[in-house]
């Protein structure tokens, strides 16, 4: 099979990434595209027959990315609106300020803008609320991740946070450990599962068995939820 039996809009979408490293051939369905992984060596006449083989599964994977963007919230960050915290959410109550904070006090996002702003008032309250996001999810999650690796006896190296298009969280061969901070909008109990999971890979780094037994000794209802974030990650957003 070569390039041209696949459909144009198919082909069009594809995005090929060749890696000396690589065995197998990979085919990943994003938002915007279709990546391919493949052997470095490996011709476009052994690897094209497999996507093509895939379009049925990599349609319906798109349409299903599409439904769930349909469901993300949209802000527009005017007071009175609600933006969530450990599953919980709050009404923004924004005012001016002598510089610009935010702060999480009696049920509510109390959010002053500095006076001297001059950027639209709706993303100074995003920014403003990114940065909140950010700075919490760096303290709780640098606790909760030290507490877990405690409990296996191991020791973690730097935890940070950022903002991730595809992973949740990463945990790297020196025990580094990072994580998208926006886990935090989602409750608690899955905020712990992904400390869990990353914290496991100190110990095992792949996903065996002995892996899941160790997330489970330590986030014991870990199933359900790995299957919100599964099904409700698409929400968490800003």
């Amino acid at each position: 099979m070569n390039a041209q039996a696949l459909p144009q809009a198919l082909l069009d979408q594809l995005r090929v990434c060749r890696s000396p490293r690589r065995t197998t051939v990979g085919i990943r369905v994003l938002a915007d595209g279709v990546q391919v992984s493949v052997p470095k060596a490996l011709p476009d006449a052994h690897w094209l027959p497999l996507v093509a083989a895939k379009q049925a599964w990599i349609i319906a994977r798109q349409a299903d990315i599409r439904a769930r963007q349909a469901e993300a919230p949209s802000y527009g960050f005017t007071s009175g609106e609600c933006l969530p915290y450990l599953g919980r959410h709050y009404p923004l109550q924004i005012c001016e300020g002598a510089r610009t904070h935010v702060q999480l006090v009696d049920n509510q996002w109390q959010v002053a803008l500095s006076r001297r702003g001059r950027k639209p008032q709706a993303l100074r309250v995003q920014a403003a609320m990114a940065e909140w996001y950010q700075a919490q999810a760096g303290m709780l999650l640098t606790q909760k991740s030290r507490q877990l690796a405690a409990r296996i006896g191991r020791s973690i190296g730097r935890v940070t946070v950022k903002r991730t298009r595809s992973k949740w969280g990463h945990c790297t061969s020196l025990g580094d450990l990072q994580y998208n901070w926006l886990i935090v909008q989602a409750p608690e109990a899955v905020v712990d599962y992904l400390v869990a999971h990353e914290v496991s890979h100190l110990r095992h780094p792949n996903h065996s068995a002995a892996f899941w037994a160790q997330v489970g000794a330590l986030c014991p209802d870990y199933l359900a939820q790995r299957r919100w974030l599964k099904r409700h990650g698409h929400s968490l957003c800003l």
